[in-house]
This record gives C-alpha cells, structure tokens and sequence, in this order.
C-alpha cells in the first residue's frame, strides 16, 4: 500500500474522531490522535480536504470557551507545528496568525488550567523558533506577539502563581528565545532579572512570603537566562556585558566569603591582587550578614547558614558562565576563577592533628566556627562542581591548570574522606583530569592518589562486618524461601545481591567510583602503580564483577602478573570485547555468494602467481601423445576390490587420479568433477615448493588404444598414505592408481 494512501487513513480516522467525540471527552482521545498523526508521516503543508478540515477544527476548539476544547487545541496546535515545520507557516500564515492570538489569549486568562497553560507555552515558542530564519515571518508574527508573550510569561511567575513547573518552563523558553530575539528582550531586562534572581534565591525557610520552592531544573534555566542577558547590550558590547558580569559575580563571591570564614584566618594569599576584609583587629557583627547587591540584584542575607547558600548560589551562576555557549568570543578570567577555588579549598575540616595548626579568630564564638566546620563540605561539593564543569568546557585546553586541580583534590581528599558527596565529587574530578593528564603523570603524583584508589575500591565492595551480617541474613532468607520450592542457594547470586543492594543504598557513589576504575586502567601508566594497589583493583574489578575494568585490566597487564582474562570471559562469555580479545585474529569467514566469489578470485590468484614451469612442460608433451578421449570402464570386480582396500574413501570423493602409463614414466592427471566442498586452496605458505599441475578430464586425456583394454584401477592406500602432506589436516587423501595388468597386480599381492 502506498504511504499516501496510509496518511489518508489516518488523518480520516483522526478527522472522524474529532467530528464525532463530544467537547468533553476530547482530552482523553487527543493523545491517541496525536500519536496516529505523528507515526503516519501525516504532513501539515498539503492542501487537501482532509487537512484543510482538521486546520478549521482546531481554530474552532481554540475558540472554544470549554477548558477541554481549549486543551485539546494547544495539543494538536503544537502537534502540526512539529511535523509540519517552517513550510506549514510560510504556507498558512494567516491561520498561524491566529493561532498564536489563540494561545495567547489561553496564556492570559485567568480560567485557563495550569497544563494549558505550560502547553500553550510550549507551543508559542515552537511557533517563534520557526520564523525565525525568514525575516518576513519574523516582522509578521514573532514582532507583533513576542513582547505579549513576555508580559503573560512574566504575569505567571510573578506573585501566586509562581510554580516550580511553571518557572522552570517559562525560563527555558526564555533561554531559547533571547539569542534569536535580543532587541525585543531589551526591554524587559530589569524585570526578568529580578524574576530570575528571586528563584535562584528561592528559600522559603528564609522568606514567609515564598509559596513554593524552586526545583533545580528551574534555578538551572534561570541561571542560563541571567547569563544570556548580555546579548541584550547595545550591538558590540556583548561580550564586554559578559567580562563585566563574571567579573562582578567572582567579586560578590569573595565579599560572601569574607564573612563566611571570619571565625578563622585564612593562610590563603591571593595572586589576583584580592584581600579579605575580615582582620583580627576588626570589630565584628554578631552573626555574619551581608546587605543587598546592587550590581548583581542579589538580595542581602543574615546568618552563617545562609551565607553558605548564598555562596553555593553564586558558584552555580559561575557554572552557567562557564557552560553556556556566547554568541561572540569572550575571555573568560581562569586566574580569577581559579584563585577562588583555592581559597575554599585552604579551609578545610581540621582533623586531630591540624586542630592545633589551625588559627582561629577569638572574636568569633566556638559554636559559629563548629558550624562552619560542619559546613565546609558542601562549600566543597560546589567547588568540585565548578571544576568539573570547567574540565569538561575546556577539555585538553586545560592542560595547564590539571595538576595544580590534582594536588587541591588530594589535598581536600586527605582532610574530608568521610564524608560521601566529597568523596563522590572527588571520583569524578578525578576521572576527568585523568583523561587528560593521565599518561604523563610521574610516580610522585601517582603515589599521591595510592588513598583516592583504595578508597574507590572500598567504596565498591561492602564493607567486612555488614558483608558477614548481610550475607547472613540473606542466605537465612534465601534458605527460608528456597525451602519451600526445593531450591539451592547459589553463593555467586548473593555476592551479586550484596553488590546490588550497596548500589541501590548509595547510587551516586557506587557509580562514581564504577565508573572511574577502568579509568584508572587506562590513564595510568601500569609500571607506575605499586604492587599493592594494582592488587587491590584486580581484587574489586573481580568481586564487583566489573566488566569495564576487568576489560580495561586485560588490555592494560600488569608486569610479572597473572592476567584476568579468565574472569572476563566468566563475566560476559557472549560479549563482543570478550571475544575479540579471546580470537583476535580470526579471520572473518565470507558465506553465501559473496564468500563464493572471493574463494574464487582468491583461487585465481594463487593459479597466476604460483605456475610451474615444469608441469606446463609436462603438459606440452602430453598434448602430443594424447590423440582421442580416455573411457575408463569401472567394472564391478574393481568396485569391489577398491572398497575392501579403502572402506572410507569412495571414487566420487577423490579430487585428483594419477594413472600410471605403461612402458612410460609418465604420469597423466586425471581431474575428476566432484561437489564444491571438497575442492582444496592452494597452500602459499611455502611458495619455493609450490607448483600449479594442468588438470586433464577424463573427457580429454587420451591414451594409446593398444593400452586401453589392458587398464586395469587398483587403489593403493600405502602409497596415498605415503606421499600425504603431514602439514595437511585434510581427511581428502589422493590415493595413487596404477595402470597396469591385473597379472602383475596379482604378483603384487601375491609378494
């Protein structure tokens, strides 16, 4: 059937269902509907009937004052939109015209539903991303309806209708509007600035007047918009708006930090010129806190608590100056951002032995200090954070900065290794600069990371005393419940629960610390690491039944060790990369007639490249002597003797029939036709010995008449037994035939 006449079934059955379903059941049919259109290849830009039909019945149901027409509109708006593209808007423009008044007006009414309302949203702004490479388009519908868009946008998020759901969607839409249209979004940078930074600093724990709390995904999209705003600056100053704004943030950054870490004294010095302005001699506030910025619409903040979120805040917006794409090229400060991070990371938790080296400030009471200690890793999270985000932004650009970020991250992981999100920050800092700087790393920095990889392995494997109390418990269970259906406890299918249950309790961890292992295989130079640590990772790649590593281990042995290939092929048998490292060079076999044809081009090469002199001689003189065709007359006595002699092998099989000529030397070969099976290559391996005899069909040889009555056949299985290639694993032997009479075959057996 043709895909016509299938997209007309199912924009008819579609139209059917539209025309015959009431109002109030449509949202229960419209995603049906939606997904028969879409998996039809229906195509929006034709004119016939059906479609013209189904346009007027949306603009209809958009009309419509019922929420569920109205929602079922939106849907199949955005629909046709996303299957019919720029072409349904350049063709129908006029309908499209109306189509956004309609969605717009749902944007705006107060008796729209919530998921109208996102639906509408999405919608509007499928609808300006289409016009935007036709100047036409854009003055027509996105200029007349964008800034109307913005208003209602900017209406939800303000006041009681802020939703996380909402914030978030009205935010990415935003994101993805601004670049195309900077010059209408200029007029609203103030107010959604505002609007952004009060979701970033979403807190209702903090402010009463907070209705609901901010998702990550929206904060996300409103750090990207904040971002994004310079390319609202006048034409040429983008990507100074950009410099100047990173430069404010790292700055506020710094102020924040001043009052977080007043109750100690830093030993961190500045090489980008910056100077806290906390001092011992400095006379101090209760509580640390912080007055409302004006350059960066940031609002002020009391409290140590809150000083910390308020610089985990400034180190996400850092992170969407890191990743998100600009339009022209800016110079991004690294020093800067770099001397920031080290200063968060010269505090640390102190252990036992740093509790003296530490100085403190005596202006500060002990209880704030101890907060902030209890603090300190989260500040610390972040920054790992941001590191990961600049590695993964600058990949091998940040080859000069990776080994100073290498002995931070060791340094951090000596003072703050009990604590689970540092550690899982720290795998995956780790993973990323090796990537990098892995291979030319010396044996001092490897040594340095012996504490990260032993950890990554403890980390994997449970520890000694909940492995004995749940391997316990488990094969109580597993007895319990096995015992009622005459099972047997398997101690594999338990180490394997272990594993599983670990990873369910701390999945972010267990898959860091997977994932960086095979890393540590690859990156690292083998001869490098100790004895000790390299079995330690053979050890947790075999327990943790990791396939990655154990194939990462393979690949990568370590000197005077057994390899773990047998462990590779007990974890995954059926794997690709099991195999190829099992059978690396097997050849690939050709079936079919493609295998067909190669065999026989392969054959024709070796018949050109090893011809032999001597057997084209051989036949030069034959050709004299042979006169008429050969007939040999298979009697039934020589049947019989040839299958008491050779019960294995049958005259149909033998390729090749040497038959001797009396009163001559000679030996003429007889080439019989036998199935393509049993055709052998020509071996090439000793080429000085190779030679191509010129078969001869019995159709074709001839042989004197006077000799002809006197031929006789007699397999001789000790001669073929004789000359066989010991080389040659075949089970296809040539047994020799003698022509000769059947007197001196006789004698033969006689003797």
């Amino acid at each position: 059937m043709a895909p016509s006449q299938i997209d007309d079934r199912a924009l008819r059955s579609a139209n059917y269902r539209l025309k015959n379903t009431p109002t109030a059941s449509l949202p229960k049919i419209v995603g049906p509907i939606t997904s028969q259109l879409v998996s039809s290849n229906f195509n929006p830009s034709e004119n016939n009937p059906e479609t013209i039909w189904l346009k007027s019945r949306i603009t209809s149901l958009l009309q419509d004052r019922t929420p569920e027409a109205r929602f079922s509109a939106v849907v199949l708006i955005k629909t046709v939109l996303d299957l019919g593209g720029s072409n349904t808007v350049l063709q129908d423009k006029e309908r499209v015209i109306i189509w956004i008044r309609g969605l717009l007006d749902v944007l705006k009414k107060s008796g729209s539903t919530l998921t109208t309302r996102k639906c509408a949203i999405v919608a509007l702004t499928k609808a300006f991303m289409l016009t935007w490479e036709n100047a036409t388009l854009v003055r027509e519908l996105t200029t007349p309806s964008l800034p109307v868009f913005i208003t209602a946008c900017m209406q939800l998020l303000d006041g009681t209708f802020l939703e996380s759901e909402v914030s978030e969607l009205v935010f990415e839409s935003f994101a993805e509007l601004l670049p195309r249209h900077p010059t209408t979004f200029r007029s609203y940078v103030s107010q959604i600035q505002k609007l952004a930074v009060a979701t970033l600093c979403n807190d209702p724990f903090n402010d009463a007047e907070m209705v609901a709390i901010c998702s990550t995904g929206s904060k996300d999209a409103a750090a990207r918009v904040l971002v994004l705003m310079h390319q609202c600056a006048q034409k040429g100053g983008g990507a100074a708006e950009w410099e100047k704004g990173i430069d404010e943030l790292i700055n506020s950054c710094h102020a924040t930090l001043d009052q977080v870490f007043r109750a100690v004294i830093e030993e961190w010095q500045s090489v980008a010129g910056v100077r806290s302005t906390i001092t011992a001699s400095k006379e101090l506030a209760a509580e640390p806190n912080a007055e409302a910025d004006e350059k960066t619409g940031f609002p002020g903040w009391a409290g140590l608590r809150s000083g910390v979120q308020r610089f985990q805040i400034l180190l996400s917006l850092l992170q969407a100056y890191i990743y998100t794409p600009t339009v022209t090229s800016v110079k991004m400060p690294l020093g800067r951002i770099i001397d920031l991070l080290t200063r968060v990371f010269y505090v640390q938790t102190p252990q036992t032995k740093d509790a003296l080296r530490m100085r403190y400030n005596p202006q500060v009471a002990r209880e704030e200090r101890e907060e902030l200690f209890a603090l300190l890793p989260d500040m610390h999270v972040s920054v790992l954070e941001v590191i990961s985000i600049l590695l993964e932004r600058l990949g091998n650009a940040s080859l000069p900065v990776c080994t100073q970020f290498l002995d931070l991250i060791t340094w951090l992981f000596e003072a703050e290794n009990f604590e689970m999100n540092v550690r899982t920050g720290i795998y995956r800092c780790i993973a990323q600069l090796l990537h990098i700087v892995g291979p030319t790393l010396k044996k001092s920095s490897i040594k340095s990371l012996d504490k990260i990889i032993k950890a990554c392995c403890k980390d994997l494997l449970p520890a000694r005393e909940d492995t004995q109390v749940k391997t316990t418990e488990m094969i109580n269970t597993q007895l319990t419940n096995n015992s009622k259906l005459g099972k047997v406890t398997n101690g594999a299918s338990t180490s394997f629960n272990l594993q599983q249950s670990l990873a369910e309790t701390f999945p972010g961890l267990h898959a860091a610390a997977r994932d960086l292992l095979p890393i540590l295989y690859n990156k690292l130079p083998t001869e490098l690491l100790s004895t000790t640590t390299r079995t330690q990772m053979d050890r947790t790649s075999i327990l943790s039944n990791n396939f990655e590593a154990l194939a990462a281990a393979v690949l990568n042995p370590a000197p005077k060790k057994q390899s773990l290939l047998p462990f590779l092929a007990a974890v995954a048998p059926e794997s690709a990369v099991t195999e190829a490292i099992l059978r690396p060079r097997m050849p690939v076999i050709l079936t079919g007639r493609q295998g067909e044809a190669v065999r026989a081009e392969d054959d024709k090469d070796a018949g050109d490249v090893d011809d032999d002199s001597e057997s084209n001689d051989l036949a030069e003189e034959n050709e004299d002597q042979i006169q008429h065709s050969m007939t040999v007359d298979w009697t039934a006595n020589s049947r019989r003797e040839q299958k008491e002699t050779t019960p294995s092998a049958s005259f149909g099989d033998l390729a090749t029939t040497q038959l001797t000529v009396p009163g001559t030397k000679r030996s003429v070969e007889v080439e019989e036709e036998v199935p393509a099976t049993h055709v052998k290559r020509t071996r090439m391996d000793n080429q000085e010995n190779a030679s191509v005899e010129t078969p001869v069909l019995a159709a074709e040889a001839a042989i004197p008449e006077s000799d002809i009555a006197s031929v006789q056949i007699h397999p001789d299985v000790t001669t073929a037994e004789e000359e066989s290639n010991d080389e040659d694993g075949s089970d296809f032997e040539m047994p020799k035939l003698y022509l000769g009479t059947v007197s001196d075959h006789d004698e033969e057996e006689n003797d």
